[in-house]
């Protein structure tokens, strides 16, 4: 038994090992093909979504009591602080490296200014990020506005693999994490909205 139990574990190890490059090399091709480089509109889509943007700006909204502007900023900088936790931790945890087929100088010297965690590449912090804000923006919002930024959102996720910075996987991953995290922050943090709102008020 403890054979047959060597056997199958050697195979099956074998076989997934074969499984995984085989991914790999799918997720390597499909980001080459889908590289456009430095382009405007997808560097200004990544931008859209900077957290360096969002964390301060949804700060200074949540405190400033604008109804339901301020509610959403402080469910959207609380979902912000969930992201970036996540976000690294996996990041620590996974340290795929970035793609590297790019030869931009701009896309290269950019990247040396990165801190050091984003230097890796899964999951899409973007990718994430966007997502998040938009399960969190979909409880304020109309259907058509929900609709129009689930489309910004999506482009975000594209935006990084036509900069190169992140393979389809990185992003597929990011969306997802995004989803979750957009969800953990409408039901429970909505749920504990009186807490929530005192954590931000000054």
């Amino acid at each position: 038994a403890f054979c047959f139990a060597l056997v199958f574990l050697t195979f099956s190890s074998s076989y997934l090992s074969s499984k995984m490059d085989f991914l790999k090399s799918v997720d390597n091709t499909l980001s080459k093909k889908l590289y456009r480089g430095e382009g405007p509109i997808a560097n200004l889509l990544a931008r859209s979504c900077s957290g360096f943007v969002w964390i301060p700006v949804t700060i200074v909204v949540a405190g400033l009591g604008y109804g339901e502007v301020s509610d959403f900023a402080k469910h959207a900088a609380t979902g912000l602080v969930l992201n970036l936790a996540v976000g690294w931790t996996l990041k620590a945890l996974f340290k795929r490296e970035r793609p590297t087929f790019r030869t931009d100088a701009a896309a290269k010297k950019t990247d040396d200014v990165v801190v050091h965690a984003d230097n890796h590449s899964f999951p899409s912090m973007h990718a994430a990020r966007a997502m998040m804000l938009v399960g969190v923006a979909s409880y304020y919002l109309p259907t058509h506005l929900a609709s129009a930024a689930l489309v910004w959102g999506v482009s975000v996720g594209l935006s990084r693999l036509s900069l190169g910075r992140h393979y389809p996987s990185d992003v597929a991953a990011g969306f997802v994490e995004g989803c979750i995290e957009g969800s953990v922050v409408r039901t429970i943090v909505t749920a504990a909205s009186p807490f929530v709102a005192s954590m931000w008020t000054w």
